[in-house]
């Protein structure tokens, strides 16, 4: 009776501790405060579904999760009563989903050692749960991907026509997602083609269900293949990432284990890296190790093929692109953590295997942990700083704001859509005027214009350089105070014509 007792609070356990987490961190979407990707997101859905998907084609992103974000986020809205809540909810959907199929396909698949693993890597490595809150679609992505490859190495095991179809389903899904969800798909798909052809047990139905299976993706991509090779032309003319460095290259690989607030637990998510590139190595033998080979191949493929396209083009990679890779990455390192060779090996190192399973679960309880509380605080933080901003900028959003950086303007605009901003000597591009119709975002050329101005004007400036422009022009003024809105910092003045 007591091991019955046992068994069912362990059980539970598998389930109450993920959602748990989940939910300690879904507190941190209940915050005003946002940066420029996520009011352009919050811009974006203001347009009716063929505005946003001709504005998207003029983007660099495929439209998918903005339909999303539209059709999902208008209907929490209404439960939330908040926009921005509801958006950064929507973010957070993916992440409950794998949780989801964590405890029932993947459960099913390799057994609830290996679901409650992949659950708490998921929500241990800080840079998942930090897009999971963002309003732009590298959680989308990062599920997608993940389904594609889980149904990727679940036809290969089962060889049920069924799961080669959801298959397809999540490839197509995640090209209409993000690129860099597509190339994650692609890398995996190129890997288990080359790995069937290659193998001595070759099977030619596979293989030709396979090359259906990229036939048909490729086929239903079109209708934006045509769109993507505009996109990729505007880009190698103009686009804002830096150049791509050694250092900035190396980051690249280090980005997955990342931990920016305690090293510690980066060499620890990195030697867990480590200790399944060992573990791949000592089960060589078992085929269908190599099956789930292409989740370790994706963020690197990822990582080359945008560092290879940033020199062929112009710099178009940064390390968030990783994120949609990340979900099979951690499922590959769950799977080759708790997979033994065979069931004479688990009776030998069963309980060897458990006491480490254990010290594994607990030094990722812990990270999770501490990254939770790092990321509740940053978003805290960010609200008393919005709610900071907010307030001084409602005393003067009926004069006319001049920006020196129009970063700061669009996030600005999107919350006081009526106020009259100027930016100064920066671009506004097409994109951005139809994106921000609703707003009154306008370029000024020459500080000598402010005297022209029929209201008094306040100037958000980042740079200190403008300040004396402003003194050779003959102006004076005041400063009225040192802002934040995330990790924009600004100081506000007041031009005295």
């Amino acid at each position: 009776m007591k091991e019955k007792v046992a068994k069912n609070i362990v059980n539970l356990l598998y389930y109450a501790i993920p959602m748990t987490l989940f939910l300690w961190y879904l507190q941190t979407i209940f915050n005003n405060s946002i940066w420029l990707d996520e009011a352009f997101s919050m811009s974006m859905i203001k347009q009716n579904f063929s505005e946003m998907i001709h504005h998207t084609s003029i983007d660099v992103h495929p439209p998918l999760y903005y339909i999303l974000l539209k059709t999902i986020g208008n209907i929490l809205e209404g439960i939330l009563g908040n926009s921005i809540w509801a958006a950064k909810l929507v973010s957070c959907i993916p992440i409950l989903l794998l949780i989801i199929v964590s405890n029932t396909t993947i459960k099913k698949m390799y057994g609830k050692k290996t679901a409650f693993l992949f659950e708490i890597l998921i929500l241990s490595v800080p840079q998942i749960m930090n897009y999971a809150i963002e309003i732009r679609m590298y959680s989308w992505g990062l599920f997608f991907v993940m389904m594609f490859y889980l149904y990727m190495m679940k036809w290969r095991k089962e060889n049920r026509k069924e799961d080669l179809m959801v298959m397809t389903v999540f490839a197509i899904l995640s090209a209409y997602t993000h690129y860099f969800a597509l190339v994650p798909v692609a890398c995996i798909y190129l890997y288990n083609f080359i790995e069937m052809i290659v193998s001595k047990d070759r099977n030619k139905l596979e293989i030709k269900n396979m090359f259906i299976s990229i036939l048909i993706s490729c086929i239903l991509y079109i209708p934006w293949l045509i769109v993507w090779i505009k996109q990729v032309l505007v880009v190698k003319e103009n686009y804002w990432i830096g150049e791509i460095t050694l250092p900035i290259f190396k980051s690249y690989f280090q980005f997955p284990y990342l931990v920016e607030e305690n090293p510690l637990f980066t060499y620890l998510l990195g030697g867990i890296l480590v200790l399944s590139i060992i573990l791949l190595w000592i089960k060589r033998k078992e085929k269908d190790i190599w099956y789930g080979l292409g989740g370790f191949l994706a963020p690197i493929g990822t990582i080359l093929i945008g560092v290879i396209a940033s020199k062929l083009l112009r710099p178009i990679f940064i390390g968030r692109y990783i994120v949609c890779s990340l979900g099979c990455l951690w499922l590959w390192v769950a799977i080759l953590l708790t997979k033994y060779s065979s069931e004479k090996e688990e009776k030998q190192i069963l309980q060897y295997k458990n006491i480490g399973y254990g010290v594994l679960i607990i030094v990722l309880f812990i990270i999770a942990i501490a990254n939770g509380k790092n990321l509740i605080h940053r978003e805290k933080e960010y609200q008393q700083e919005i709610n900071r901003t907010l307030s001084y900028i409602d005393t003067i959003s009926d004069n006319i704001l001049i920006f020196d950086g129009n970063q700061i303007q669009r996030v600005v605009a999107y919350y006081y859509p009526k106020t009259q901003t100027y930016v100064y000597q920066k671009d506004i591009t097409e994109l951005t005027k139809q994106v921000y119709r609703q707003t009154n975002m306008e370029r000024i050329e020459q500080l000598e214009d402010i005297r022209k101005l029929d209201k008094n004007v306040y100037l958000f400036a980042i740079d200190k350089l403008i300040l004396e422009e402003l003194s050779k022009q003959g102006y004076q003024y005041k400063e009225c105070g040192t802002y934040n809105i995330e990790h924009y910092k600004f100081s506000i003045y007041e031009i005295l014509k």
